[in-house]
């Protein structure tokens, strides 16, 4: 292919609306120094033909000014710098007609969201935008401290990630349908094209942390992963146990909500950075089958040296971040092309004013190669192959003489050799399974009746879904499948030997139906639903072992004494609100301290001495409460350790 022949095409320039709407909104001034048009945009509360309302947010405000500070002088800048570019070529190439702003808008959605169409209004009047594609960020973030592992300087170019992905490659107005019921984290096996769009985000978080140029912004987020390197581990080696040993009160399998999505941030770095995201997640034998797919699905450690097979690491974007990161981290930034390669990337493609090295630094050049390569072969809603296989073998048709280093990547990436094909996705439906569909959710407050895996993806957890299916009989089909190079379709079945009929059929009944997609819609996140139903479990186990504890007491005290049935329970009730009141305290230690066993053993000694201050007078109440105390606390005590 040669590429000068791509950009000799007709120069497409339509900038009015554009021009307009910062003349109209009084944003020029403000963002003279921009590469192009940012508007905030702030929500009415109401939808038109199921499109929010949007109003443009005044250059007045705070929170504007406040964005538009980021703009300049962070790592924001430089990816808006890249988004003008990615449209600057599907205009300058014939594949779009105008140059749409970078619209944000604040709003007090949970979190931060790649999304299409709104509704503008505007002096009184009404414009449908409904292919317009903006970021939802919540308003918190914008507010923020930005020198955190994950403020808002990399959110938002991994949203605008999401945005550039879909203005390079998306082939149709449809949205693509996930098939796999998970929601995407890190360390999980999802489908092909989940897994390349959310890493390739997730590798501009990493490229936005060694590129911020603001240096307070950037040595915090380090500082921020320094901390988390050393305090992390041993709150899985908490959770852990409180997986395998259900007698515990499950401080931190309570609290996975808390402290996970820092452990998927650091994770989205340190793992795609060290390469190890190619490994298995462990899997242990745990009773329940949903807290094993639980504990494998959060990827609290990896089965090392046990690496994935090829169709999960094309279906893992933990995988699909560490190649990119080290991708463009790499040296192939370097490698620049002839100045008609760039100039398709400019407003004018007739000028080259400095040195290409002067516009586009490596890192920037790099990204100019992935956007060339994602247009020409990659489809967003459907490929004909795995997303990830579809632009590595484009980058390696387009760019033969990085090719040697890029396999080279691939292979310290995956720790397999780049494969010619891959097996592909036979998808499986397992009704009746309730499955939960978040890994934070360690009890089960969110689950939809079925459970999805892709056969030439699965480890023996999922086939063990499948109603009857034995460990032995999961074991035959797996080592069949990897030593075949996978399943052409699910007939193959068939051919493996000492499968029995009924394993099967079973397995064939389970044929995902094509109409089905991803199965039921995901459930609403409610997370005063979610916090609720954590409560509920939490106090369950906490108020079960306070009445066996009062009723120990009660055995030890007052057996002899004539009984009452409202003086019987008043005493279990008294003992179980004191009993709730150490697992709360033992709860906050478990969240904010480092050694929460230390911590709590230090106010289960504090509170006895108030104990005995108040009681020392009445003996048998002393008695009583130091007695609850000590086992009640040593309950808590081995919950914590």
């Amino acid at each position: 292919m040669h590429l000068n022949s791509v950009f000799d095409t007709n120069t497409m320039r339509n900038f009015l609306f554009a021009a307009m709407l910062l003349a109209n909104t009084g944003f020029l001034s403000a963002q003279k120094d921009l590469a192009g048009p940012l508007v905030l945009l702030r929500p009415t509360g109401r939808t038109v033909q199921n499109l929010p309302e949007m109003q443009v947010e005044p250059d007045t405000s705070a929170r504007y000014r406040g964005f538009i500070h980021l703009a300049r002088t962070t790592f924001i800048r430089d990816f808006l710098d890249l988004y003008f570019a990615a449209q600057y070529y599907l205009v300058n190439t014939g594949s779009r007609k105008v140059i749409e702003p970078a619209y944000i808008a604040i709003t007090d959605q949970e979190g931060g969201f790649a999304r299409k169409g709104f509704v503008l209004l505007q002096n009184g009047r009404q414009s449908e935008h409904p292919a317009s594609l903006y970021v939802d960020l919540v308003e918190g973030a914008v507010q923020g401290p930005q020198n955190k592992l994950m403020s808002l300087t990399q959110l938002y170019p991994h949203e605008m990630a999401h945005v550039i992905y879909r203005l390079l490659c998306s082939r149709d107005t449809l949205e693509r349908t996930p098939k796999h019921v998970d929601v995407h984290y890190f360390s999980i096996v999802t489908d092909y094209g989940t897994a390349f769009d959310e890493g390739f985000a997730e590798h501009i978080e990493n490229v936005s942390r060694f590129f911020e140029p603001d240096r307070t912004v950037r040595e915090g987020i380090f500082s921020d992963i320094n901390r988390l390197r050393e305090r992390l581990p041993a709150d899985f080696a908490r959770f852990e146990r409180d997986m395998q040993f259900p007698l515990r009160l499950g401080f931190y399998r309570s609290t996975m909500l808390m402290w996970y999505q820092r452990y998927e941030n650091f994770k989205r770095f340190e793992h795609a950075v060290n390469r190890t995201a190619r490994f298995r997640s462990a899997a242990p034998p745990l009773e329940d089958l949903e807290d094993r797919l639980t504990f494998r699905n959060a990827g609290i450690r990896n089965d090392s040296p046990a690496v994935r097979n090829l169709p999960q690491q094309f279906a893992c974007e933990g995988v699909v971040n560490s190649f990119f990161t080290h991708l463009t981290r790499g040296a192939l930034g370097e490698h620049y092309l002839p100045d008609s390669f760039y100039r398709a990337f400019l407003p004018d493609t007739m000028a080259m004013p400095v040195s290409v090295r002067d516009i586009f630094p490596p890192w920037k050049n790099q990204l100019l190669k992935y956007f060339y390569v994602l247009h020409r072969f990659v489809g967003r809603e459907i490929s004909p192959d795995a997303q990830m296989k579809a632009f590595t073998d484009g980058y390696l048709q387009t760019f033969p003489l990085e090719k040697e280093t890029v396999l080279h990547i691939f292979t310290s990436v995956t720790g397999r050799d780049y494969p010619a094909a891959l097996p592909p996705e036979l998808w499986l439906q397992v009704d009746g399974q309730e499955h939960r569909v978040l890994v934070l959710d360690a009890w089960g407050a969110l689950t939809v009746p079925l459970y999805t895996f892709n056969l030439n993806a699965a480890e023996e957890a999922d086939l063990l879904t499948i109603p009857g299916m034995s460990a032995e009989d999961a074991s035959r089909i797996l080592a069949y499948r990897d030593a075949h190079g996978g399943f052409q379709r699910l007939e193959d079945l068939r051919n493996i030997p000492g499968l029995t009929p009924a394993t099967l059929e079973r397995l064939l009944q389970c044929r995902m139906p094509p109409e089905t997609a991803g199965g039921p819609e995901e459930p609403e996140l409610s997370i005063s639903g979610f916090i609720g139903a954590v409560l509920k479990k939490f106090l369950s186990g906490v108020l079960l072992w306070a009445f066996l504890s009062g009723g120990a007491v009660w055995l030890l005290f007052r057996r002899r004494d004539p009984f009452q049935w409202k003086k019987a329970l008043w005493f279990l009730l008294r003992y179980g609100f004191y009993g709730l009141f150490l697992s709360l305290a033992a709860l906050f230690a478990a969240m904010a301290f480092r050694q929460p066993a230390v911590v709590f053993a230090g106010f289960l000694a504090v509170t006895s001495g108030v104990a005995l201050l108040l009681l020392f007078r009445k003996r048998q109440a002393l008695r009583e409460v130091l007695v609850f105390s000590a086992l009640m606390g040593g309950i808590i005590l081995l919950s914590l350790a």
